[in-house]
């Protein structure tokens, strides 16, 4: 696999070229297939046709990694949740997440939105882009956080209850939110190292229990008699 192109990623959710882009492709439109597409491009598709299942095989999105998946990217890819919700019951549960992302050698932040609950996912869209060389106003960036959950009708008793958290938290914090302390910073990187270590954990159990599999059926098959009357004892009694 290509090593994951940031660049491209990040100058298609900037918006570069995206008027040629949405006349090839009008579906484009859609802020949510737009993150679609950039995540594409980034990872190298660059064939005709069905990126979406290229996409979905390779990215491997489910309800509740965002702030992980995002981040396993690239390791100067910083994504940082502001408010994140889970919450329902045994029957139904959604998650939702807005939070910043940035790229390190980028002058841009991107205020991400993502919903998803136990029956669907939708991928993550931006809301918002603002300029990292300026002060995020803490007022600003809860208007728009307001206004994306009021766009998409999630502004549930819980939610405004999360939310009014939230804003006693950030007022205590002098620094904008956009910007990663040096301890923020070590935490994310502990997170995506603990999250290859599972990975790799899994994939090494699943090769152990594969040959595990292929060792059992042959034993079988020679016990059985399969690989012939001279192979092995077929039980001679």
């Amino acid at each position: 696999m290509k090593k994951f192109n940031r660049d491209i990623f990040f100058d298609i959710l900037s918006g570069k070229n995206k008027k040629n882009l949405v006349k090839k492709m009008s579906i484009l439109r859609n802020p949510q297939v737009l993150f679609q597409y950039a995540l594409a491009k980034g990872y190298g598709f660059n064939k005709k046709g069905l990126w979406y299942d290229f996409i979905n095989d390779l990215f491997d999105m489910d309800q509740y990694s965002i702030k992980s998946k995002l981040n396993e990217l690239d390791k100067q890819i910083r994504y940082k949740s502001i408010l994140a919700i889970k919450d329902g019951d045994e029957k139904h549960v959604f998650f939702l997440d807005v939070g910043l992302l940035n790229f390190s050698k980028k002058d841009k932040y991107f205020l991400i939105y993502s919903f998803n609950s136990s029956d669907s996912y939708d991928y993550p869209e931006v809301v918002k882009i603002y300029n990292s060389q300026k002060k995020i106003d803490k007022k600003l960036l809860l208007k728009d956080t307001y206004n994306v959950l009021k766009k998409n009708g999630l502004l549930t008793p819980v939610i405004k209850k999360k939310i009014k958290i939230w804003v006693k938290k950030y007022k205590k914090r002098k620094k904008y939110p956009g910007k990663t302390t040096k301890l923020e910073m070590l935490k994310s990187e502990k997170e995506r190292l603990k999250w290859e270590l599972d990975k790799s954990k899994r994939e090494s159990d699943d090769f152990f229990k594969m040959i595990i599999f292929v060792v059992g059926i042959m034993l079988l098959s020679y016990l059985l008699g399969f690989w012939g009357p001279e192979s092995g004892p077929a039980w001679k009694l």
